[in-house]
């Protein structure tokens, strides 16, 4: 450690730039707006070579990150690139060395630049933290680990003298859980056998490496076959601990919901019956040894509340006998309304501190609400008690904190609008709870298009260093070259803006779709979403009532509307600065903008036209009928406008767009008919006539 402190003031006594093009390109070959000036290249002398020096004894997984790195550099820089064992330079090289310390401090690294610029130096504290500090070096080139399926790859002229940088993780545990609950091709890589899923596969587990995570879960379904599918989860599991990432899974011990594999050994309503964890955990750990297993609750108060304690206590239990390498944690839901009669009425949901403190928590808050300000969903006006239920848990048992960055179910991604109000939030949270003794951070994800990989990129660059939020945005936008500065201030806004209107003002539910299940939950009084004025509503109004509507919610609406045009046009304007390699990226976050601004607009529009017909009919506007048709045409004009961002967009999808088509054999056995898979990522837009002759057309 002393060496490394010496060495680290002496290069920043030498500290100089180092030289890189900000132009750059993407890993999946699309050149479209390739940089074709080639005036700033250097037609000089010969590149230098750069060698990725590792020891003879180095661990499988630093040599499987320096093939990744070198690989990942030969896309960027025309000199040889090569992984060796012998650290020298020679006159014309340049010297990537990578060593561990072993030392007490995990997933820590030092990156050491030599004052000569011919070399540096990144020193883990373990494997995993050289692993980190060298990805974290590409970052310093100009990579930019986006996307699973597209890496930013810059375009490096020479190499000079980086930063001295220093940093460790937040969270000992950072990873995402990969929900299945969604009909994207993405899903299918942990479901299906195949050798493009495994692909797909592998490069989720690549994109965990690179961005200093160190685990990921998913959910086991019983309509798959796993005897017949254990090569493929061998294959998956045993690549994941290649790259040092933990594997996790979910299972359930009575949830009916979804199709998940339940560890009950007895049907629906035989309470009295104890689960069997032997076959489920046979079950889920037959493909590959998995280092966490979590196990989700039912949410039904069919069962004694004492039944639920003693399966967590049997379960945790269990694994300390059979499997002590395994731990296990429980879900804890954010939701409403049940209450454990035998555990003084507390709420249903916290059950799990009064279980084996072998059985760890997943404290799971959903949306983008954050755990500080209102959150009115699942019966609640906050998550405030949550907060304080989760760091009770601190130190009692293992605690992961486990929000989401996308809903799916007609709320987000889906519909489809862009949220970085998503990756604000998560960034509050982590901010909040960073150095309150949490275990981890483990993020539930539903997809990546539409710009939703940005949410989960910021997300793993806060686990590992929270720092502070202009920073991550900052850290994006950096790829656009003369317009990085204006692109970061416009992301930046545009989250606030979001977080204003969507949170502050309580507007989620009218640019969030909603279908039969979400009506069905309206009518029974409850649902997930909280529930807009709807058309009816406006139909029954007196004078009275819809003036306060007209003059409240109807004017934060109009207002919404109007800033989100404002700042998708905005954002429009800035594409003569970006760097025409980063345009595809650029394009993608445009598009979403322009989306969830025509979104914006239509629901104005429509509550609008509803007001003036009832105007019209109380006899308070004899033109109300003429202004309402008006507005319900500006709504149809919006519809025929974001079809055609949303074809646009669906051309540069990275995985396969929409479930597999009816009868394929991967359908039936994979798509739960109660989750929120009930339509494709394509074509959430199609407009539908629910009220023809009151409210035009509605989206989704």
């Amino acid at each position: 450690m002393p060496a490394r402190f010496f060495l680290l003031l002496a290069a920043l006594a030498l500290l100089v730039s180092f030289a890189a093009c900000s132009c750059g390109d993407d890993d999946d070959d699309n050149d479209d707006a390739a940089d074709d000036d080639d005036s700033d290249d250097d037609t000089g002398a010969p590149a230098q070579s750069v060698f990725i020096a590792v020891s003879p004894d180095a661990d499988a997984s630093i040599r499987l990150a320096a093939e990744d790195a070198a690989d990942l550099l030969r896309r960027a820089y025309d000199g040889d690139v090569s992984v060796v064992e012998d650290a020298s330079a020679e006159d014309d090289s340049f010297v990537i060395a990578l060593t561990n310390a072993d030392t007490d401090e995990p997933e820590t690294y030092d990156i050491v630049p030599g004052g000569d610029g011919r070399t540096v130096a990144v020193t883990g504290s373990d494997v995993r933290g050289t692993r980190h500090g060298l990805y974290r070096l590409l970052e310093e080139f100009g990579f930019r680990f986006f996307h699973p399926e597209e890496t930013f790859i810059p375009h490096i002229a020479s190499f000079g003298v980086v930063p001295p940088i220093t940093e460790s993780p937040a969270y000992p545990r950072r990873g995402f859980h990969f929900t299945r609950c969604i009909p994207s091709r993405r899903r299918e890589a942990f479901l299906v056998p195949g050798e493009e899923n495994l692909r797909y596969a592998k490069n989720l587990i690549d994109w965990l490496a690179r961005n200093r995570q160190n685990y990921f879960q998913f959910e086991l379904l019983r309509t798959v076959d796993y005897e017949a599918a254990a090569d493929h989860y061998r294959a998956i599991i045993e690549y994941a601990h290649a790259r040092q990432i933990d594997a996790g899974v979910t299972i359930t011990w009575a949830f009916q919901q979804q199709k998940s594999v339940e560890a009950r050994s007895a049907p629906v309503g035989r309470a009295g019956r104890h689960p069997s964890p032997r076959a489920s955990t046979k079950s889920c750990r037959s493909p590959g040894t998995t280092s966490t297993s979590k196990w989700a609750p039912p949410n039904s108060r069919r069962w004694a509340t004492r039944l639920q304690v003693a399966w967590m206590d049997i379960t945790a239990a269990y694994l300390a006998e059979h499997y002590p390498d395994t731990e296990c944690s429980v879900k804890v839901h954010v939701s409403t309304g049940q209450t454990a009669e035998h555990y003084g009425d507390i709420n249903f949901n916290f059950l799990p501190q009064f279980a084996d403190a072998r059985m760890g928590v997943y404290p799971h808050t959903v949306m983008y609400y954050d755990l500080a300000g209102p959150a009115p969903t699942y019966g609640n006006d906050g998550f405030s008690h949550m907060y304080d239920w989760l760091l009770e848990q601190v130190g009692s048992r293992k605690v992961y904190y486990y929000p989401e960055t996308a809903y799916w179910v007609s709320f987000d991604i889906d519909i489809p609008t862009f949220l970085p109000l998503y990756a604000l939030a998560r960034w509050k949270d982590i901010d909040l709870l960073a150095g309150e003794g949490l275990d981890g951070h483990v993020t539930f994800t539903s997809g990546h298009e539409w710009g939703y990989w940005l949410n989960d990129w910021i997300v793993a660059r806060a686990t590992f260093t929270p720092g502070a939020w202009p920073d991550h945005v900052a850290a994006f936008a950096g790829v656009f070259g003369d317009g990085a500065s204006a692109v970061a201030d416009a992301v930046e806004n545009y989250a606030d803006l979001q977080y204003e209107f969507l949170v502050d003002r309580a507007l989620a539910a009218y640019l969030a779709g909603q279908d039969t299940w979400d009506e069905i939950g309206y009518l029974l009084g409850g649902g997930t979403q909280a529930r807009p004025v709807k058309f009816q509503d406006i139909d029954g109004m007196d004078a009275g009532e819809l003036e306060e509507y007209a003059s409240t919610i109807l004017v934060d609406l109009g207002e919404m509307a109007e800033q989100f045009t404002a700042a998708a046009d905005g954002f429009r304007n800035l594409w003569g600065l970006v760097d025409p390699a980063a345009r595809p990226w650029y394009e993608e976050i445009a598009d979403g903008m322009d989306a969830t601004a025509l979104r914006a607009t239509h629901a104005f529009d429509l509550h609008s036209g509803c007001v003036e017909r009832r105007r019209f009919e109380l006899g308070l506007d004899p033109n109300g009928e003429d202004a309402a048709a008006a507005f319900f045409e500006d709504a149809l004009a919006v519809s025929d406008r974001v079809r055609a961002v949303i074809a646009e967009r669906e051309q540069h999808y990275r995985y396969p767009s929409g479930c597999p088509r009816p009868g394929a054999a991967i359908t039936r056995p994979t798509t739960s008919a109660t989750s929120g898979a009930r339509t494709p990522l394509t074509g959430m837009f199609d407009t539908r006539n629910r009220r023809s002759k009151r409210t035009s057309t509605l989206f989704s």
